[in-house]
């Protein structure tokens, strides 16, 4: 994320550091909008600006949530092989 840049360790310490504080984060689930992030320092490619990106990742998002709703699985697992696991 930071290759070429002449700051890099006090970036990631920064990034690293609000992620980890328990008194703004609260929660692992929390959700995180893409400004704050990016205010914070992390670059952010944002899915509307590739539609054939978007559309896949919308596609693979509906999958889950379809499969989620119509079974008893509350995880799916896959791995670069193509074996999943859902249960």
């Amino acid at each position: 994320m930071f290759r070429n840049a002449t700051d890099s360790l006090s970036k990631s310490k920064n990034i690293v550091d609000e992620l980890s504080d328990h008194n703004l984060m609260k929660v692992h689930a929390r959700h995180l909008h893409r400004a704050r992030i990016m205010h914070i320092g992390v670059n952010v490619a944002s899915l509307e600006d590739d539609k054939s990106l978007q559309d896949a990742v919308l596609a693979i998002h509906a999958s889950y949530m379809y499969t989620f709703l119509q079974t008893r699985s509350s995880k799916i697992i896959e791995n670069h092989e193509g074996v999943t696991y859902a249960f």
